[in-house]
């Protein structure tokens, strides 16, 4: 599959063309950006946030034309391609309970994503699923009157992966096709904040230092010699700019390139550039905008004490080499935390 593999992406950031790293304040800073835990004003505690994401065409043609019995099923949305073919299907879920303070982070995430493909020229459907069940432990400092924050995490992943392509739909066990394993990475962070108007803001994430490799001997949850892909160390650099915009009001720009090294040696190098706004009322409501890659988003917030609503639509370039091609998906996101 052509479409670039994230570990973490939240609701916020899609909505805002996938900027993330420079301007993340909440709990998932714990996953983007643990640098960005300095940037909580008081500790969370996140009970349940269910978020799904989908592709426009995950019920109609595919469900409406052969429905499976999940979303994310490898074996039954493959099935149900054949009857729509060259249709890019992507179905993603996923909670993130966390508990975090400015100086200490802890979280789970549970996440299940599915693309597939199935093209009517060659009759092959192609398949990526990932089961993660993740635990992140994450810590922040600040520096210099808080104008550096630096911050590190520890994921522990259990992942289920399959990645093939399959010529007869129908008899696939995801079960005894795919690949499990365990691995233990690092995340680093930094958020240098400039003490200027509008506070320019430079932020830098590294990735799975030393690469993440699925090769630790406990809880792998399937019996399997091959082992899911290691994930490549990589950087994520942005730029971020906050000007007032009245009373109780805030805005917020940002420029993310994301997977520096992999942008470097890929022909189609807009396909790892981000840009993307926010405007802030009174801490209730969110409106955000913004070009991933070349394809417009958009999203909305409303939050209360406890409560969170979210809502983003974003464009996915899951095209081959130098063509371009749109994958136009939406995602919806509740949160009850305290």
């Amino acid at each position: 599959m052509s479409e670039l593999k994230y570990s973490y992406r939240g609701v916020r950031g899609l909505a805002m063309g996938g900027a993330q790293i420079a301007v993340t304040n909440d709990e998932s800073a714990l996953y983007i950006n643990p640098a960005g835990l300095l940037r909580l004003r008081d500790p969370i505690f996140t009970v349940f946030d269910p978020e799904v994401d989908f592709s426009q065409n995950f019920y109609y043609p595919v469900y409406s034309k052969s429905p499976m019995s999940s979303f994310v099923d490898p074996n039954g949305v493959a099935s149900s391609l054949v009857q729509s073919p060259n249709e890019y299907y992507y179905f993603k879920y996923q909670l993130t309970p966390t508990l975090v303070s400015q100086y200490l982070g802890l979280g789970l995430y549970l996440h299940q994503m599915l693309q597939a493909y199935h093209s009517g020229g060659d009759n092959l459907t192609r398949v990526y699923y990932r089961d993660d069940q993740a635990l992140y432990l994450g810590t922040s400092i600040r520096l210099f009157d808080g104008h550096l924050k630096l911050g590190a995490s520890a994921k522990l992943i259990s992942r289920i992966e399959v990645d093939r392509q399959m010529s007869s739909p129908g008899n696939f066990d995801p079960s005894a096709e795919g690949v499990s394993g365990l691995a233990l990475g690092y995340d680093v962070g930094m958020i240098l904040v400039m003490p200027w108007k509008y506070h320019p803001t430079l932020s830098i994430v590294g990735r799975d230092l030393n690469i993440t490799q699925f090769n630790q001997e406990f809880y792998t949850r399937l019996s399997t010699i091959d082992k899911p892909a290691s994930q490549l160390e990589d950087y994520d650099v942005a730029l971020a700019w906050f000007p007032n915009s009245g009373n109780n009001q805030r805005s917020t720009w940002t420029f993310e390139v994301s997977q520096i090294k992999k942008a470097m040696v890929d022909e189609n190098k807009l396909k790892y550039s981000h840009f993307g706004y926010e405007y802030n009322l009174r801490d209730i409501l969110f409106v955000r905008a913004g070009i991933n890659q070349k394809y417009w988003t958009f999203g909305f917030e409303v939050a209360s004490e406890r409560t969170q609503f979210q809502f983003a639509t974003y464009g996915e370039d899951v095209g081959y080499d130098s063509h371009s091609e749109e994958s136009r998906r939406y995602v919806l996101k509740w949160s009850y935390r305290f």
